[in-house]
């Protein structure tokens, strides 16, 4: 949202009595524009509950998120984290937390953040290449993450590109997965954190001839 947009929500959260839950999901891999400001850097009325998880930046097998929270709701956190664990992984936060103070973070997104880049750009480039050929349908502008997710061209579903990508030796994430709805557009996800940038080249190369069929 632009900033005229943030303001007003925030306007609104302080008028209504409500609170807004803000999962900052993709702000340390922004590839293209600078970082948006978190909504709850711009909140003076301690509306915004803003969440997060290393998920990404490090890895989904940590299980380690955060929340800041409004000192109002800090009490009744902790009351709700007692009854839903007795037994937070303790060593790893402490880990963790000497991890984040002594600077290791910020220096490991620093350094990832020029790798993702790079492989952002490359499949970037593929999928406009794709567009032009008339094998996807250009994607909404992709600033941030790790996967573009552009749609299929009629005639094209999605379960059959990733069948053929898979026996092509390419894993592709599930759109459809990702809808409520009961028809989904038909799309993909081109992920990109976990494969090394060397190999993307070709991987994309051998996921064109199956949309070429």
């Amino acid at each position: 949202m632009s900033m005229a947009r943030r303001r007003e929500l925030l306007r609104f959260a302080e008028d209504h009595n409500v609170a807004i839950i803000e999962d900052d999901y993709d702000s340390e891999y922004r590839h293209s524009d600078r970082p948006l400001e978190p909504l709850h850097r711009l909140d003076v009325h301690g509306r915004v509950i803003y969440v997060g998880s290393f998920s990404k930046t490090l890895s989904p097998s940590l299980r380690l998120g955060f929340i800041v929270l409004p000192q109002s709701l800090v009490s009744h956190a902790i009351n709700l984290r007692s009854l839903i664990d007795w037994q937070p992984p303790a060593t790893l936060q402490t880990t963790l937390l000497r991890f984040i103070v002594d600077g290791h973070l910020d220096r490991y997104l620093r350094r990832t953040r020029k790798i993702y880049s790079e492989r952002h750009q490359i499949v970037t480039d593929f999928v406009q290449g794709a567009v032009d050929a008339g094998l996807l349908i250009a994607p909404n502008p992709s600033h941030a993450g790790l996967h573009i997710t552009p749609l299929l061209p009629p005639g094209l579903d999605e379960e059959s590109v990733r069948e053929g990508a898979r026996a092509a030796g390419i894993a592709l994430g599930n759109l459809a997965q990702c809808w409520h709805r009961p028809e989904p557009p038909q799309g993909l996800i081109i992920g990109f954190g976990a494969i090394p940038t060397s190999r993307l080249p070709t991987a994309l190369t051998a996921l064109q001839r199956v949309l070429a069929g």
